[in-house]
């Protein structure tokens, strides 16, 4: 459900590597403007948050603590000040893989752990995050019953892959009905904040302009008069675009260009 584009592909240029970088450091904003960028954080967690009623990972975001720190305590059994770099590392490719299905094999890869670890780990995060464990295997059984799946705010797509007999095509199925939940859910969050962003941008006959959606970012380029007013007001709306208890967070960069921004 997310906007994508070609010629070239905006959302498939890579930030971290150092080509990917340079070439976001090539789209420059207009003479006496800048570019600013506004983007979701950890969006699909929330989501993920919002859709499964867990409440240990709730509480979380609720109390703005970092969902990879609280992680990384619930696998390694450690204290937060007793926690490395490597604790918090793993603990990111858990929160990130359970979101897409990753079995124990994919995690050790990612990870570099071995599977025995990824597989206790995995285990001991779905005991620490039960409304997470139910949530999934509730909303396969759905996709399973029906066909498709269905984002929160009603948006449709159809997974034919779950009922193949074949194992590995039936994994990716249930692994596409989970994400396509919290990814197609993200994509309807971000697609409603455009829409209340243009209703704003319009009101206000701003001269600044809304660039590109890529993934879960807003790019805008913005005159210096208007550059405070976007700041402040894009931040609301994109926070305030749902009612719920699992708080949306934004965070935004400002720069002479894409890379910059970011």
């Amino acid at each position: 459900g997310r906007l994508s584009s070609t010629n070239p592909n905006l959302p498939n240029i890579p930030i971290k590597s150092v080509e990917g970088r340079e070439i976001r450091r090539s789209f420059v904003a207009d003479e006496g403007m800048e570019i600013i960028s506004f983007d979701y954080s950890q969006i699909e967690l929330r989501v993920m948050a919002l859709m499964s009623g867990d409440k240990v990972l709730e509480e979380v975001f609720v109390n703005d603590e970092d969902v990879h720190t609280q992680t990384a305590m619930t696998i390694s059994g450690k204290e937060k000040e007793d926690l490395g770099r490597a604790d918090r590392s793993v603990a990111k490719v858990i929160n990130f893989g359970i979101l897409y299905g990753m079995k124990p094999f994919g995690v050790s890869q990612a990870a570099n752990i071995t599977v025995a670890e990824a597989s206790d780990f995995i285990k001991k995060y779905f005991n620490s995050f039960k409304g997470v464990k139910t949530y999934i295997d509730n909303a396969i059984a759905e996709v399973e019953k029906c066909g498709y799946s269905t984002t929160k705010f009603g948006r449709k797509r159809a997974v034919k892959e779950i009922y193949s007999s074949n194992r590995n095509i039936k994994e990716h199925g249930n692994r596409t009905a989970i994400s396509s939940l919290v990814q197609g859910t993200a994509a309807d969050i971000i697609k409603m904040a455009m829409v209340n962003v243009y209703a704003f941008m319009k009101e206000e006959k701003l001269e600044s302009k809304l660039l590109l959606q890529i993934h879960d970012e807003l790019l805008f380029e913005v005159v210096p008069a208007e550059k405070q007013l976007i700041i402040d007001k894009i931040s609301e709306i994109m926070e305030n675009v749902i009612d719920d208890v699992i708080p949306l967070k934004v965070e935004y960069g400002v720069g002479d260009n894409w890379l910059d921004a970011h």
